[in-house]
């Protein structure tokens, strides 16, 4: 999926393959601690978890013209 010139230098240099993009992030139940204070901050209050998020930015790549198959290998 092409994308702008300015999104492809937020990217910064290209890692490997198997690299972590949040290096030291951790799916736990410990670390969703993390997400629902950025929830919290952000003024929500629906019972929101990460599986949540992995749905939600499916739902949205796939309305902005992504195709199924390349947001399935997301």
């Amino acid at each position: 999926m092409p994308i702008s010139e300015q999104a492809y230098n937020f990217l910064g240099e290209q890692k490997e393959p198997g690299d972590k993009v949040f290096d030291g992030l951790t799916y736990s139940a410990y670390e969703n601690k993390h997400l629902y204070q950025w929830i919290g901050a952000a003024g929500i209050t629906k019972d929101i978890t990460f599986h949540c998020f992995r749905h939600t930015y499916a739902t949205l790549q796939l309305s902005m013209g992504t195709d199924i198959y390349t947001v399935s290998k997301c």
